[in-house]
């Protein structure tokens, strides 16, 4: 464990040898090669800057890559161009026709899972992804925390993956 900061030359070196593991693991967040560039050297430089009061409870390695996916969670978060049930459904529509039979079984199974989720939670799914407002927003609209608003849309994306498992 560090507790008296990083130095240079641990910066150095893991910058060396991290690199370019990170970047592949925020592309795999991102999916944008020059956006998870960037996001991997913000942290590079946070961590440069804050060398002297970053504590390392693990390893450098782990502090990294916590970092680069918080990190790429507040991107996606401030962008709002996630959207992991876009994300989910994607392949599902991939050459099918807007009429097709298909394309129309699929949406009343999205439809469907959205009606099994509990009343706020699908209401603060909603707002986040039809909507488009962030968590904040939704957070002042229906007088609850930025967490809780977190936890429900956390809680209505694993239950559509799951309901939406077969069909992907």
């Amino acid at each position: 464990m560090h507790s008296l900061g990083i130095s240079d030359v641990e910066i150095k070196e893991a910058f060396m040898e991290h690199f370019v593991s990170l970047h592949r693991y925020a592309y795999t967040l991102v999916r944008d090669s020059e956006k998870a560039k960037d996001l991997v050297q913000q942290v590079f430089v946070r961590v440069c800057k804050n060398k002297e009061q970053i504590t390392i409870e693990h390893s450098i390695k782990a502090y990294l890559f916590r970092s680069v996916h918080n990190y790429c969670i507040n991107s996606l978060n401030r962008d709002k161009t996630f959207d992991p049930l876009e994300t989910i459904s994607k392949p599902a529509f991939a050459g099918l026709g807007q009429h097709s039979i298909e394309v129309k079984e699929l949406r009343l199974s999205i439809q469907r899972a959205l009606e099994k989720l509990p009343p706020q939670c699908k209401q603060v799914f909603l707002l986040s992804r039809d909507s488009g407002k962030t968590y904040q927003q939704i957070s002042q609209e229906l007088n609850i925390s930025v967490k809780t608003v977190e936890a429900h849309i956390s809680k209505a994306l694993k239950s559509l993956k799951q309901d939406l498992n077969e069909l992907i």
